[in-house]
């Protein structure tokens, strides 16, 4: 985990990141819950699980970096997080199972094909992923599953 750690915290360390959720998931959350529980996964800073957490979701972070999961429990401390390196294995291997589970911007295709893991039955997965060139904005690709 050394390796993935050491960048990702040195990038969070430097102000890496937003705290304003993306919209599309707020509108997506806002459908879904609560009562609801929600797995962010490889959410680091944590915006999208800060967001869900102060309107009443039961929140999950799960990232890399130390330093980005302590600061997402600095703006809202009933955040429960887990650290885990998703791309030093094959599967996802966390225990737990939530009603949702958000990937937001990150793409480690072992940790998508395991996803129905974490999910509980009925539950949904939120999946947003920049397309063709990587330009956030102009190319996207924003999928619901439920499963």
């Amino acid at each position: 985990m050394g390796g993935a750690r050491a960048r990702w915290d040195a990038k969070y360390k430097a102000g890496y990141g937003s705290d304003a959720p993306d919209l599309w998931v707020v509108e997506q959350l806002t459908g879904l819950g609560p009562p609801a529980s929600l797995l962010d996964i490889a959410g680091g800073r944590g915006r999208h699980a800060v967001w869900a957490a102060q309107r009443g979701f039961d929140t999950t972070l799960l990232d890399v970096s130390p330093v980005a999961l302590r600061h997402a429990v600095e703006l809202k401390d009933t955040i429960r997080t887990i650290e885990h390196d998703l791309e030093a294995t094959e599967e996802l291997t966390i225990g737990g199972c939530w009603d949702i589970a958000l990937v937001c911007n990150f793409l480690h295709r072992p940790t998508l094909r395991t996803l129905h893991r974490v999910v509980a039955p009925g539950g949904t997965v939120l999946f947003v992923h920049p397309m063709v060139d990587d330009n956030y904005m102009s190319h996207r690709r924003q999928l619901v599953f439920p499963i």
